[in-house]
C-alpha cells in the first residue's frame, strides 16, 4: 500500500473544500461489477462526487467510461468531488484507509491532528447521511 496507496490525492480543488483523487477498487466491494449508470442511481452514491474516468487493472490506459461500463476490483478510479463526498464514495469502493488524509489537507482542517480530522469527517459524514435521511423521509408537496 505504499507504492500503491488506495487513495491517492491528485489535487486539492475549490480552497481544499473538495478534491481529485485516484481510489483503487476493493475486492467485494459495492461498486465491484456494477455498471455506472446504476452506480450513480444508487441512493448510497454521494451527489458531492464524480467518476471522471478509470484505468482497468491489466491496462495503464485512461478511460473515460460511459454508463454502461461495469467497475472492476483492482480498477483505478479517477473522482472528483467535495471530501465529503469522496468520503461516503470511498466507503462504496471499499476503501477504508486514506480518506482521512484528504480531510487532513482541507482548508478548514490545516492543523488537526489525525484524530481530531478524523472525528471531523467522521460528524461531517454523519451530517449528510440525516440530512439525506430526513429528505427520504419527507412527504411529497403537493402542488398549487
Amino acid at each position: 500500500e505504499i507504492e500503491h496507496p488506495p487513495v491517492r490525492q491528485v489535487a486539492p480543488i475549490a480552497d481544499g473544500d473538495g478534491a481529485i483523487v485516484w481510489i483503487t477498487v476493493a475486492e467485494g466491494a459495492a461498486v465491484v461489477g456494477r455498471p455506472l449508470d446504476d452506480l450513480r442511481s444508487d441512493r448510497r452514491f454521494p451527489h458531492g462526487c464524480v467518476i471522471s474516468a478509470l484505468s482497468r487493472a491489466d491496462d495503464d490506459r485512461l478511460v473515460f467510461p460511459s454508463g454502461r461500463d461495469r467497475l472492476l476490483a483492482g480498477d483505478r478510479v479517477l473522482l472528483v468531488g467535495t471530501i465529503v463526498g469522496l468520503a461516503r464514495a470511498a466507503d462504496l469502493f471499499g476503501v477504508k484507509q486514506g480518506i482521512g488524509a484528504l480531510f487532513r489537507r482541507s482548508r478548514a482542517a490545516t492543523d488537526l491532528t489525525d484524530e481530531e480530522a478524523q472525528a471531523r469527517l467522521e460528524i461531517s459524514v454523519e451530517a449528510v447521511d440525516e440530512a439525506e435521511e430526513a429528505t427520504a423521509e419527507e412527504p411529497p408537496s403537493s402542488g398549487p
